[in-house]
């Protein structure tokens, strides 16, 4: 069965580090910047001027990931757990340097077998319908463009390792269950 994970907020707790990068690039991020990573938010400016502060950001948040300054949360290790057992993907709107970075930080424990990198919400959701059946894991509100019968999605909130774990085992048996 396949488990795709989301990055930030699931995987690493980069909410902090996000507004931070975007700082020293120039500009002030929303405070909801992980439920709005994919948008053009930054008023005020040209398309390629907030193309140009992406990329400032980006390079940042890269840096701070590697230099092991974005802490990992309970979704690394349940991701760890979870591919003994399943396929682990990693999917994420987040630039290829911060996938990269967290790569060369914590390899050779690296879970994911598959990473999908710079997409928007709306090409998330349909890069996953190409892993079904499978289990999605994020901490996002997921709007309708998911809504498959056979995904089923696993909200993170913080919980302990051992918990995400036994949710996402328990909602593969279902699929399992169901044929799928």
């Amino acid at each position: 069965m396949n488990v795709i994970f989301d990055l930030d907020g699931v995987i690493l707790d980069s909410q902090a580090a996000i507004v931070e990068a975007y700082r020293l690039a120039g500009v002030d991020a929303p405070k909801d910047i992980l439920a709005r990573e994919s948008e053009r938010w930054c008023t005020g400016m040209s398309a390629d001027e907030f193309t140009t502060v992406k990329r400032a950001k980006d390079h940042v948040y890269a840096a701070k990931i590697q230099q092991g300054e974005v802490p990992l949360l309970s979704g690394w290790r349940a991701a760890e757990v979870v591919a003994r057992q399943h396929d682990v993907h990693l999917m994420t709107g987040a630039a290829f340097s911060a996938v990269d970075a967290l790569y060369t930080r914590m390899h050779p424990a690296w879970p994911f077998t598959a990473v999908v990198a710079k997409v928007t919400q709306r090409e998330k959701f349909a890069r996953i319908a190409l892993f079904t059946p499978c289990v999605y894991i994020d901490d996002q509100p997921i709007a309708d463009g998911l809504a498959r019968v056979d995904v089923r999605v696993v909200c993170y909130h913080g919980q302990a390792w051992e918990k995400l774990a036994r949710d996402i085992t328990d909602v593969v048996s279902l699929l399992k269950a169901e044929g799928l």
